[in-house]
């Protein structure tokens, strides 16, 4: 069996929770399945809006006297879950023409 059908078995089978994510356009089952078992207890999370800082998935700002700059997201959390809804997020920027498609759901 290859490595995809074996994510794609343990996503449906074992992590039901990655159905939901994959509604998403973009989202398949390697970045669902890494999602989900990078947050484990989503209860630990008093809101919604908490995960992103533990992914690491806010933006950096910069103070200077009256003006506040927004620098590129912070990297302190997970790389590889990083770097899947990095490339989960590309296809609606892909309409756009600015960056390429990465679509794991195919």
């Amino acid at each position: 069996m290859a490595y995809d059908q074996r994510i794609e078995k343990l996503a449906s089978e074992k992590y039901m929770h990655t159905k939901l994510l994959r509604q998403v356009t973009g989202v398949g089952p390697v970045t669902a399945l890494a999602y989900v078992l990078t947050v484990e207890t989503p209860l630990r999370f008093k809101r919604s809006r908490d995960v992103g800082p533990y992914l690491g998935l806010v933006s950096q700002q910069e103070d200077s006297g009256d003006s506040q700059s927004q620098l590129g997201i912070s990297k302190a959390g997970d790389r590889m879950l990083r770097n899947c809804w990095s490339g989960a997020r590309t296809p609606s920027s892909a309409r756009s023409g600015r960056t390429q498609t990465y679509d794991d759901s195919e």
